[in-house]
């Protein structure tokens, strides 16, 4: 595992620096498994996706591992977006869930029908509530499956399940996995990664997790 690794064995080091905001390995996994059991007692269960409407921020990452303890799946959404494609998006992805931090949440809530109003949960909210039962420690295999758009150059947007395991049938896949894993280098626990690109995109995350595996 990742994340339940190196709270294990540095769980005082360092994990996310966010601005004044740091959070430990040991932190990181303790509010990851928070955020779990509220997203579980939300309904949210393997294979179901939680779609999030957030800035960079280190809420991002939090979410992105309390996604995966759970084995959902997650569809991040740009916060530019106005109400007519961010519904399109939810609803083309099945979303069943959305997590916001918008300025004035209920502007977008306003326009969004995929989801019903108690659905679409604004973050200043959801992340000041406590869960009803305590968060067990639960174990995330790997970081959370995620949907990406495409372009929309010939129509509306597609929803595409990004994949990012090898596939025995694919070989063409699996050279352009394997090159994609070696643009990245091998990090030491000592290094620092600054996540400068999107989280509501492929390269967020993949930073991410590209810097947990080191």
């Amino acid at each position: 595992t990742l994340l339940e690794h190196w709270a294990r064995v540095q769980p005082e080091a360092v994990a996310v620096t966010d601005g004044s905001a740091t959070l430990t390995w040991r932190e990181l996994n303790a509010e990851a498994n928070r955020l779990a059991q509220l997203l579980a007692e939300c309904g949210i269960g393997a294979g179901d996706v939680v779609a999030l409407r957030l800035q960079n921020t280190a809420r991002w990452v939090v979410m992105l591992l309390a996604v995966s303890k759970l084995q959902a799946v997650l569809l991040g959404i740009n916060w530019r977006l106005v109400p007519e494609e961010a519904n399109f998006m939810l609803e083309n992805a099945g979303a069943k869930l959305l997590v916001l931090d918008d300025p004035k949440p209920q502007l977008l809530a306003a326009g969004i029908t995929a989801l019903p109003q108690s659905s679409i949960l604004p973050a200043a909210d959801f992340f000041e509530r406590q869960p009803t039962h305590t968060a067990p420690e639960r174990v995330m295999p790997e970081l959370a499956q995620q949907i990406i758009f495409t372009s929309g150059t010939t129509g509306r947007p597609k929803g595409v399940m990004l994949q990012q395991r090898p596939d025995p049938a694919n070989p063409r896949l699996n050279r352009y996995l394997a090159d994609m894993a070696g643009a990245y280098r091998h990090y030491t626990p000592e290094d620092v990664v600054l996540v400068s690109m999107p989280m509501h995109h492929g390269s967020g995350p993949s930073q991410v997790k590209s810097a947990m595996k080191g």
